[in-house]
């Protein structure tokens, strides 16, 4: 063990209050080495396969977190990923498999003072590192609420770059508490877990049970929400055990809205699963309070089919027993992909509302052409023509945002203040995150309150 350990000299940490205090000594090994292998070869950097961090590396990542003028020690700050600190951060099994006696005070006392106090409303994220999480993790950094958000993403399997993890964590705003569960497998039985939910496994009941928060919500790693949903899903909860909002229907391919889901996540007692389920929520439109629905909370890691999917069916069937309210704005964006479109209840919705360009890619270029077109009349001040071109279109896809912004800009430019005030209100129903978007709508509305007061 000697011949493989390099004494680092003890040094004392002088906490905030001034005194010192005796930091243990820290042993140097090779950063990781793989489980099954002899340890006697060291493995430097990442692998693919499940890695236990050495007493150094845990040295590094908890001294990285630190002010380097309140230690006073010198580490290579390298090589270190942030997804293996949050891993040591959430206490995951590595940590008990180090032999490194650091104070508990020297480790928690970077974290926040207010650590234990709890916040205001908790995020479910189960992912398989997709990059659509980026998206979807933004959209809860970008929410209008200002009080402290808690966000636990859970990793079911690895099937994508865990550098996401690294590049959410940089750009994680101050009022957002960023929590990691990475159990190094999954517990669905999809991948050889036990629990028969396909998509996650027990991963949503666990992390809804560790949540800082009385309130949970549930976010999948390819939808996303827009600015209010968490602030309007908290002014309905009160006094209910549970509450929702309705969603809009996006095609997975382009990211663009097809329409409001009118007929599928409406609440209970109306929609097309009303005679089996009693309605249905999504579980993106969700917001539930834990002291209500703690008995609830396990049916997430069950499937009653044999697909592995419906254990949002079975969460909804438990909700309905319990008081509710609705928030009456859609602002979950439900991303759905082509197979899922032509499935009969949807295909014979979609008919009915005469929406079916998701499924012709002539007139998906055709919209592309027609907004660039719009792009090219506003850069030759040409309002008009930019107008014209907007309405066709919107007569392939009434829900395109760009082109009802251009709409909207080219209106508002000739007068029609009315007009341009409903073309870019319906564009921040559907994107309320596009500095442009909301630069105009903030115009426009700044310009009709003297005409409202007279």
């Amino acid at each position: 063990m000697a011949d493989r350990k390099e004494l680092v000299q003890r040094r004392s940490v002088t906490n905030s209050t001034g005194t010192d205090r005796d930091c243990e000594t820290i042993f140097r090994e090779p950063l990781y080495y793989r489980d099954h292998r002899d340890r006697s070869r060291p493995r430097r950097g990442r692998s693919r396969q499940r890695l236990h961090c050495s007493p150094y590396a845990l040295a590094r990542i908890v001294l990285k977190s630190f002010p380097r003028e309140k230690t006073g020690l010198k580490i290579r700050r390298d090589t270190v990923s942030l997804h293996y600190r949050l891993r040591v951060v959430i206490l995951t099994a590595k940590v008990f498999r180090i032999h490194v006696e650091m104070k508990t005070e020297v480790i928690t006392e970077h974290l926040s003072a207010n650590a234990q106090e709890p916040a205001d409303v908790a995020v479910v994220i189960q992912t398989v590192l997709r990059p659509s999480l980026l998206r979807a993790v933004r959209s809860v950094f970008d929410q209008d609420h200002a009080g402290r958000i808690q966000v636990l993403i859970g990793i079911d399997s690895h099937q994508g770059d865990a550098s996401l993890l690294d590049t959410l964590a940089s750009e994680c705003p101050a009022n957002v508490i960023l929590t990691l569960l990475d159990l190094g497998y999954s517990t669905s039985a999809r991948h050889g877990g036990i629990y028969n939910n396909c998509y996650g496994g027990a991963l949503r009941t666990i992390l809804s049970y560790a949540a800082n928060s009385r309130y949970v919500a549930y976010l999948d790693d390819d939808d996303w929400w827009g600015r209010q949903h968490l602030s309007s899903l908290l002014s309905a909860i009160p006094h209910k055990d549970w509450a929702f909002s309705y969603r809009w229907l996006v095609d997975r391919e382009t990211g663009w809205p097809i329409c409001r889901d009118e007929w599928d996540s409406t609440g209970p007692g109306s929609g097309i699963n009303l005679e089996h389920f009693g309605g249905f929520v999504s579980p993106g439109c969700l917001l539930l309070d834990k002291a209500a629905c703690h008995l609830v909370l396990p049916f997430w890691s069950l499937s009653p089919f044999n697909d592995g999917s419906g254990e949002d069916r079975l969460v909804f069937r438990k909700l309905l027993k319990r008081s509710w309210a609705a928030t009456g704005k859609y602002t979950s964006y439900y991303a759905i992909s082509r197979e899922v479109q032509n499935h009969h209840h949807h295909a014979r919705e979609f008919a009915a509302r005469r929406i079916g360009w998701m499924h012709e890619r002539s007139r998906i270029d055709e919209v592309i052409g027609l907004v660039g077109e719009a792009s090219t009349a506003f850069e030759r001040r040409d309002a008009d023509g930019a107008a014209s071109v907007c309405r066709r279109a919107l007569a392939l896809n009434p829900h395109h945002p760009r082109a009802l912004y251009y709409l909207a800009f080219a209106e508002y430019r000739s007068g029609s203040v009315s007009e341009a005030f409903s073309h870019i209100s319906h564009a921040m129903e559907i994107d309320d995150r596009d500095p442009d978007i909301i630069a105009l709508w903030t115009e426009i509305s700044v310009g009709r309150q003297p005409c409202m007061t007279d």
